[in-house]
């Protein structure tokens, strides 16, 4: 990783392998990169505060959301629900009968939640206006030059770019 940061140049470039509600012990970043995560905890809205305390200037932000119609490959996805006051819908991470050595063994899983809450896309926008970012981008395109599909259009995935502004609010 060292590595990374050298041939980048980036000489403050730091990284970290620990459970993301330890977000706050490693002090503020000017850029938070969540990709993959968000849609696996429980509490969304209360990690995407934390994102907002230890972020100054851009958050980018890759992940799933709840639309109004189930996606066909997350069809164990709840009804529409609220969770954290946000309208959104359940997903099961573990059967409840997992052990600790299935739990584990599904890696793109969360280890400590048995489920976690999809927040729905414009809440989800919502909530990052809200926490300090009043400017919000969405890339359409994310992975159009990779992969020659509609996944993310297709499953209520999408990249955001979240922008704090100096003296706002």
């Amino acid at each position: 990783l060292d590595l990374v940061a050298e041939q980048l140049g980036l000489d403050s470039l730091r990284f970290a392998c620990d459970d993301v509600h330890n977000l706050e012990g490693y002090g503020t970043f000017d850029v938070t990169f969540c990709s993959g995560l968000l849609y696996h905890l429980d509490d969304p809205i209360a990690f995407l505060k934390t994102i907002a305390t230890c972020t100054r200037t851009l958050l980018i932000l890759h992940t799933h959301f709840a639309s109004d119609e189930i996606p066909l490959l997350f069809p164990y996805l709840s009804d529409l629900t609220t969770n954290e006051g946000v309208p959104g819908r359940w997903a099961e991470e573990h059967p409840e009968t997992s052990t600790e050595e299935e739990i584990v063994a599904r890696r793109w899983a969360s280890l400590d939640n048995k489920r976690s809450f999809w927040v729905e896309k414009r809440h989800l926008l919502q909530t990052l206006i809200e926490l300090g970012f009043p400017v919000v981008f969405e890339q359409y395109n994310s992975m159009h030059h990779v992969v020659d599909d509609n996944y993310n259009a297709e499953n209520g995935r999408s990249m955001f770019v979240a922008v704090t502004v100096p003296g706002a609010g």
